[in-house]
């Protein structure tokens, strides 16, 4: 066997090794959960292969292997860092700290010895058999992390969790010495009587009672005592996992539960089971949390045909406390279109962290409690819960907005995972003349995000009104300042409306489409379901466009085109008439604009004050026409450029300026004829013809005063 380094250690404050202090080899040594490490952790929030340890020439450094829960120092987590001394190391929920320096004490271990903690165990002692525990358990009342242990993933060694030695180990201290074998046998024997004693002792007292199945209960291990039931499914994305412990039990001898610091979250799942649409579903469970961490449970509704979107409806949250545990309770109707759920239980850790447990986990089907909510003809707005912090939209019985909620769960992406938004917040309906109204309940937050997820399908269709107007949007898209968002066309359309502007960014994920909106404060979020004298009112508005344009004024037919679509773009076809008939119209105006300045330039050309002025009232003229519009503005503009060129010029003889025009026009016919040159002449003969018209005009204003 190596020698240890005389001068490095860890010392363990919570775990399996909680209280001892173990000496590190010079060379490389694997610490985790499974067997065949040289330190051996069998903790749930500890990896199979979690870290190594290298010391050499007397520096120790730790080096992750890629562990789920990750390694810390000083609270940092780190992938290779050097040990100093004092420090503190963290392995998941296991607490050491690294000395240098120093002699041996009484009880340390070297690396080989710590291999008798091995997660794959073998029974040493049978207890004896006790009539108390096939009595069935009456309840257990909820009893506080802090009388459960010394906390989520610490505390020392106790009867409830007694050390033992895997088969192999056995085998190899037997070849080693057979009296060793003796020792050891005889050690865990009397620990294993001393077990029972204490055990058979606290039946009945303040001890762990057996918990009894409960009959019905959807979740096969919900008190988390079996170790041979399907575990919880984590997410990948989450800083911390969850794992069983006894620190994290409500009743029985162990819980679900883990430790978490500032800015880590969690979140895990339970395998799934079958559910029926139209039935009663309800939830409950024991939730215990602790310092500045929200912990909160629910159920995913997952679809039954593939590629339909799951649904997440959750409880209202658990704020941190004194770890007292708490009953919560979700009940609701199923939705059509679901097949199967699983529980689900998340917490998020801010300030300084701190601890979630779950316990007692119980699901039914059943029940006449269906969530609350309201219709609107063939509409339906339920919150799933009573109260609950999920919301669907429904239409015939068919889910339309499979999700709508104040705060949202990501446990995998795209996008940052975690939690985004208010998790205490919940729903409460309200019928409104046009449709519902789904009215938010929060004590904590001015302002949230809601998250809506809207199925894709032939006609969703997203399109939104604010600050700019109206637009059309298609794929992902973002945009500030919407008051009204539109999801669908024809007599599918619905409107969103927010009683702020907001700022939404939509993400199509797989079959449905995500849309995150930023609300600058909670208020009533409206779902106009039904638009009859808005399409009577679009209706009426395209007529006066159409005749608006008949008779010449353009620039009418634009802003009416345009409040039909700002306010009213309620009917599909009018909507693409406005559009098209606007766009027509405006590149009419603009056409035609062009033409004016490009007069303008070759009336600077000529200086002729007879050319500006009857560019400007060319330019008045467009600008009558398209009153209203942004073609009247810019027209008038040039109106008065035009103004200031002619009066510029009006000081010059003007019968100068047309003689010496004449003359250069003779002499550019007695050149040879090529394009330039008749481009030339031709815009001679323009400008002599606009001051013959002019002379001949003044003339006749002469004879007839």
């Amino acid at each position: 066997m190596t020698p240890p380094a005389p001068s490095l250690w860890l010392r363990f404050e919570s775990g399996p090794l909680g209280g001892q202090r173990v000496a590190l080899s010079e060379g490389s040594t694997s610490l985790g959960r499974a067997p065949g490490n040289g330190i051996v952790i069998a903790h749930g929030s500890v990896s199979g292969r979690h870290a190594e340890l290298r010391v050499e020439r007397g520096e120790a450094r730790i080096v992750d292997l890629g562990s789920t829960n990750g390694t810390r120092i000083n609270g940092v987590k780190v992938g290779d860092a050097i040990l100093e001394e004092g420090c503190r190391v963290r392995f998941g929920a296991v607490e050491a700290v690294f000395e240098a320096g120093g002699a041996p004490e009484a009880g340390d271990v070297s690396v080989e010895v710590e291999e008798v903690l091995l997660e794959e165990e073998i029974p040493l002692v049978e207890e004896p058999a006790d009539p108390a525990a096939s009595i069935p358990a009456a309840p257990v009342p909820p009893r506080p992390l802090e009388e459960a242990g010394a906390g989520l993933g610490g505390g020392g060694n106790d009867a409830g969790s007694l050390e033992t030695i895997s088969a192999d180990v056995l085998q190899r201290s037997a070849k080693r010495s057979p009296v060793a074998l003796v020792a050891i046998v005889v050690l865990l024997a009397a620990g294993g009587v001393a077990a029972w004693f204490l055990l058979s002792k606290g039946k009945g007292e303040d001890a762990a009672v057996a918990v009894e199945p409960v009959p019905g209960n959807l979740v096969a291990d919900g008190s988390f005592e079996d170790p041979d039931s399907e575990p919880w499914e984590g997410a990948e994305a989450a800083p911390v996992a969850l794992f069983v412990d006894a620190s994290a039990a409500a009743s029985g001898a162990v819980g679900l539960g883990c430790a978490l610091e500032g800015g880590e979250w969690t979140f895990a799942a339970s395998p799934d089971f079958p559910v029926r649409a139209h039935r009663g579903l309800s939830l409950d469970l024991q939730l215990a949390v602790t310092g500045d961490v929200v912990g909160r449970a629910g159920l995913e509704l997952l679809p039954e045909e593939e590629g339909l979107a799951s649904t997440l409806a959750w409880a209202p949250a658990v704020p941190g406390g004194d770890g007292a545990f708490e009953p919560v309770h979700l009940a609701f109707e199923v939705p059509q279109g679901f097949g199967r759920a699983r529980v689900v239980v998340a917490a998020l850790a801010e300030g300084a962290g701190g601890s979630i447990a779950v316990d007692d986990v119980v699901c039914l089907a059943g029940g006449d409690e269906k969530g609350s909510g309201a219709s609107f003809e063939e509409y339906e707005l339920r919150v799933l819960g009573d109260p609950g912090s999920t919301a669907q939209l429904l239409r015939s019985g068919r889910v339309l907005f499979p999700e709508i909620a104040l705060s949202q769960w990501n446990p995998s992406g795209p996008g940052d995972p975690g939690l985004a938004g208010d998790p205490s917040a919940t729903w409460r309906v309200e019928g409104i003349d046009n449709g519902l109204n789904l009215l938010p309940q929060s004590t904590s937050a001015a302002k949230g995000v809601l998250t809506l997820d809207v199925l894709r399908g032939d006609d969703a269709s997203f399109a939104t009104l604010g600050a700019g107007g109206y637009r059309d949007h298609a794929g992902d898209f973002e945009r500030d300042g919407v008051t009204d968002l539109l999801i669908g066309s024809g007599v599918n359309r619905i409107r969103v409306g927010f009683d702020a502007p907001a700022r939404l960014d939509a993400v199509q994920r797989g079959p449905v489409v995500r849309l995150r909106i930023e609300l600058s404060s909670l208020g009533a979020i409206a779902f106009q379901l039904t638009f009859r004298a808005e399409r009577q009112e679009a209706a009426r508005l395209a007529r006066a466009a159409r005749e608006a344009e008949s008779s010449g004024k353009a620039g009418v037919a634009i802003t009416t085109w345009s409040k039909l679509l700002d306010r009213f773009p309620f009917e599909a076809e009018l909507v693409a008439e406005a559009q098209a008939s606007r766009a027509r119209l405006e590149a009419v105006g603009y056409a035609e604009l062009e033409g004016l300045r490009r007069e303008f330039e070759r009336a600077r050309f000529f200086e002729l004050a007879d050319l500006f002025e009857e560019q400007r009232l060319a330019a008045l003229d467009l600008a009558e026409r398209f009153e209203g519009s942004a073609t009247e503005a810019a027209a008038r503009e040039l109106a008065s450029a035009l103004e200031a060129e002619r009066e510029k010029v009006g000081g010059h003889d003007q019968k100068v300026q047309r003689d010496a025009l004449a003359a250069v026009r003779a002499a550019l016919a007695a050149e040879p004829e090529d394009t330039f040159g008749a481009a030339l002449r031709d815009a001679f003969d323009r400008a002599l013809a606009s001051a013959s018209s002019r002379d001949a005009a003044g003339s006749a204003g002469e004879r007839n005063p």
